[in-house]
């Protein structure tokens, strides 16, 4: 019987042949995954003194980040979700970051998960690929939607799923941790406490170092960032407005179908943005022409489709309008609105909690990020506490929290967190995830955006190194992460010689921190014809049914450091590695700029092409 392939295509490309022609790693239904099974082996995870197996019985979702399969985890007998990224390194530095979050949010800032963070598993390398494993939960927001057939929900279970959300974004807050993609589709559904909790940080970014400017899903996108301004965790807060809407419609709020479109639905139903959020915004000339008025003032006006086509060499759809209603004053006090699915729960005042509710949309979609509320505040609007409202209610001032900025420089980090440690080479991936996770022990994040983890200064946030100060001081047991208990093999570390080892083949690495694992070695091969950093370790793979430890066979001195040269895992023979000249520690490594997940048209799986719908006066 032939194998049931769950990736596409699936024919060997790149990568040893483990890969397809998308660097997405070629999975069979019933294949086992994990540091028991990976080249890599069980160091190179996120609990490395035990091994973990995880059989695929499904595949979940497929995007530009690579793909997520349903899996059993045959040592705790339990389903999982398993996030298989692809094995370009720019997606692998990026996974990094999203570890580095989850561990954060896991481990920190939502230990219990009652704030509606995923809740991280495990961690781990597997044939080049970073695999993230957390929670399996039941359908997303999006799906739910759907089995409706668009028609929205009843209030209580809209209050329910925006509380959930807002908690989520508070805890992101806390932690300064930016989305950057909250959407439906990322919002799961608990099958016990129907909450809904976010994943996928694959987009994220810390509040204190935003890396993108192309960012979120075009019907969630705020409008800070379409007209280019700086953005921090508002947008966030942009997003959950969108989606509060959307919950209440039963399709997006602001149906964009370019950029321009949905600049031009945002400003039809909400209004001009201010003259000074438009004079800020360095793509503002993008879609608005700037005239002169008498008085010497500036007037922006908003361009006209066929002015727009001609200046970006683009051709627009037509827009579309799906609803009666223009503005959202007159689209909320105007749809039919149900309080509960239940006829007995259906009670009380449908006009007070319409006011409620448009009250606390219009909070959350602010055009100013500064007059935009937070999640917190939001939290304590009555339309989510069911307290009376009344309309000249105001949150509490909010809460602004000084953020020291990191001004560690890229050589200081080294020589604070990695004494001793000199680069001679580019990093492969096993090196690379080696001092990542290294470094969040040592209370710092790499900075992803060069492939060189010490030519920039790390991203770290105030609210990481708080977490790691505390965490030093009381000495922790190992955390569910393991990112605050891995040490890093590239500075050996001296250890106490375990018992009735004397004649065990692995005598001589007891130094290492990972017990009888052995500190990985480096392996230098030439690059080939790959286009990116893909580990160096693909060039000198061999097939193999199942990873064993290494044995030590040379030691050579590269670039200051001690390096254990030897066999690699395969079939039973030894296979040497080529070792090749370096770049210098001095070289300038150019910025890999790292790729984001977008949902623009031809890359939106789950967005539809809605028929026009007309919303008409209760009945």
């Amino acid at each position: 019987m032939s194998p049931l392939y769950l990736t596409a295509p699936s024919i060997p490309r790149h990568n040893s042949n483990y890969d397809n022609e998308n660097y997405d790693l070629i999975v069979k239904l019933n294949d086992v995954l994990g540091s028991a099974t990976s080249f890599e082996g069980p160091y190179y995870s996120a609990n490395p003194d035990t091994v973990s197996r995880y059989k695929i019985t499904d595949r979940l979702g497929q995007g530009m980040f690579g793909q997520v399969f349903k899996a059993r985890d045959l040592m705790k007998n339990k389903d999982v979700a398993i996030k298989v990224l692809r094995s370009k390194f720019s997606y692998f530095r990026q996974g990094m970051l999203e570890v580095a979050m989850l561990s954060l949010l896991n481990d920190a800032y939502d230990k219990d998960g009652s704030s509606n963070t995923v809740r991280l598993v495990d961690h781990f390398l597997y044939h080049s690929h970073l695999c993230i494993v957390t929670e399996l939960l039941g359908k997303n927001l999006y799906q739910a939607i759907q089995a409706r057939n668009y028609k929205g929900f009843p209030v209580n279970i809209i209050r329910n799923y925006m509380k959930s959300l807002l908690q989520c974004l508070s805890v992101l807050e806390d932690a300064s941790i930016v989305h950057c993609d909250v959407k439906p589709e990322n919002m799961l559904i608990d099958p016990v406490s129907k909450k809904v909790r976010v994943i996928d940080f694959g987009s994220a970014c810390f509040s204190t170092y935003t890396l993108y400017t192309y960012i979120q899903s075009r019907h969630y996108r705020a409008p800070e960032v379409i007209l280019g301004l700086p953005y921090s965790c508002g947008i966030d807060v942009w997003s959950a407005g969108c989606i509060c809407a959307e919950l209440i419609l039963g399709i997006p709020l602001f149906p964009g179908s370019s950029e321009y479109n949905e600049l031009y639905k945002i400003t039809d139903m909400l209004g001009q943005p201010p003259d000074y959020i438009l004079e800020q915004g360095t793509t503002t000339q993008n879609f608005y022409n700037k005239m002169p008025t008498v008085g010497g003032r500036i007037k922006y006006i908003f361009k006209q489709p066929f002015e727009y086509e001609m200046e970006n060499a683009v051709e627009l759809e037509p827009d579309k309008r799906y609803f009666r209603y223009r503005t959202l004053d007159e689209l909320i006090m105007r749809i039919p609105m149900k309080l509960s699915d239940n006829p007995l729960e259906d009670k009380g005042s449908v006009s007070e909690t319409r006011q409620s509710m448009l009250h606390f949309i219009h909070g959350l979609l602010q055009y100013d990020p500064e007059s935009r509320w937070t999640a917190k505040q939001a939290l304590d609007h009555p339309f989510i506490t069911q307290a009376p409202f009344t309309k000249n209610w105001q949150p509490k001032p909010r809460k602004v929290k000084p953020v020291k900025p990191s001004l560690i420089s890229g050589i200081e980090f080294q020589k604070r967190c990695f004494p001793g440690l000199k680069l001679s080479h580019r990093l492969n991936t096993q090196e690379y995830y080696d001092i990542f996770t290294a470094s969040l022990q040592k209370g710092e994040v790499v900075n992803i955006s060069s492939s060189n983890p010490f030519q920039l200064g790390p991203m770290t946030p105030s609210s990481f190194r708080e977490v790691y100060a505390i965490k030093s001081k009381t000495s922790p047991s190992p955390i569910n992460s393991g990112s605050f208990s891995r040490r890093s093999c590239l500075v050996k570390t001296p250890g106490p010689k375990p018992p009735n080892m004397t004649n065990s083949p692995f005598t001589s690495f007891i130094n290492s921190p990972r017990g009888m694992y052995m500190s990985p070695s480096l392996r230098i091969n030439s690059r080939g014809d790959y286009d990116d950093d893909v580990s160096a370790m693909s060039f000198c793979r061999s097939k193999f049914s199942s990873a064993v430890p290494m044995k030590q066979k040379t030691k050579m001195d590269y670039g200051g450091m001690s390096v254990n040269m030897g066999f690699l895992p395969s079939t039973g023979h030894g296979q040497e590695k080529e070792v090749v000249k370096g770049v210098p520690p001095e070289a300038n490594i150019p910025i890999i700029p790292v790729p984001i997940r977008r949902n623009e048209p031809e890359q939106e799986p789950g967005t539809t092409e809605y028929a026009p719908v007309f919303i008409f006066d209760d009945l």
